[in-house]
């Protein structure tokens, strides 16, 4: 089967998105923590089998991603659809392992990454215009999925009353404005604050999780616009997590409005 250029694309896209955000902190931790810290912990964690704990395991399947960069220089489109095939497979079967592995299990990264896979995985057997739709509804599908996930996962009394937000200002959220918020509000002050950003947290992912509910054109165009605006308030580094569902949905709008101009 030939591959469909305006496919090729999306894919293209929706892979590189994926692979920028996999190994953006690559130079800042897991460089050292895969090939220093690991090793130097040996971890021995009765719930993981000893492959799963391996430090060998979490290198292979990190590092195995990089060969699907070969998608990009293959010049033979009766084989590029097979490469695709391949290349998500890579990708689905890596983020599996390292959601399994004692060193690795912890990182959102993966999660989202995984289901983005997926996602690359369908659509490789799917890179028809009459699958258009359907790709592009899956997408919103595999985001509402997630951010559901992350709400039903904040539905607990230490995130209602804001300790969860107010632990992690004072420990984990050291940048602007938060700094800035720590170093400027009384005890008292910093609780209310933290309840509210909570809350505010809390409503937030329910109204991406339903994204799926909206209609096609509204929330390809604007979710990927929502989702950014999570940067602001976390480190450049969130984006190892959101940055290839940003994508994904940026390039199934590119792939509806063409759509739809050639159906009007």
């Amino acid at each position: 089967m030939m591959v469909n250029k305006q496919h090729d694309k999306v894919f293209n896209i929706v892979l590189g998105g994926l692979l920028i955000g996999w190994y953006l902190k690559m130079p800042v931790f897991y460089w050292t923590y895969l090939n220093e810290t690991t090793f130097a912990l040996n971890l021995d964690i009765e719930l993981f089998p000893s492959f799963f704990e391996n430090p060998y395991t979490a290198q292979f399947f990190y590092f195995l991603p990089l060969f699907t960069v070969i998608t990009y220089f293959i010049k033979n489109e009766s084989f590029l659809p097979t490469v695709h095939k391949i290349s998500s497979a890579f990708l689905a079967i890596s983020s599996l392992m390292l959601l399994l592995h004692s060193a690795t299990y912890n990182d959102a990264t993966f999660v989202t990454s995984f289901w983005v896979s997926c996602w690359l995985f369908w659509f490789s057997f799917h890179a028809q215009e009459k699958y258009n739709s359907q790709a592009c509804k899956l997408a919103t599908a595999i985001v509402s999925m997630i951010f559901f996930g992350g709400f039903i996962g904040k539905l607990s009394s230490e995130w209602a009353s804001g300790e969860v937000v107010f632990g992690l200002i004072q420990s984990t959220f050291t940048y602007w404005p938060f700094s800035w918020i720590n170093n400027n509000t009384t005890y008292d002050q910093l609780n209310v604050f933290s309840m509210i950003m909570s809350w505010a947290i809390i409503a937030f992912e329910l109204i991406l999780a339903t994204c799926f509910l909206w209609p096609l054109k509204i929330s390809l165009k604007y979710t990927p616009a929502m989702i950014t605006g999570v940067v602001f308030f976390r480190s450049w580094q969130i984006l190892s997590v959101i940055g290839c569902l940003i994508v994904l949905l940026a390039a199934c709008n590119i792939l509806n409005e063409k759509t739809n101009h050639q159906i009007n």
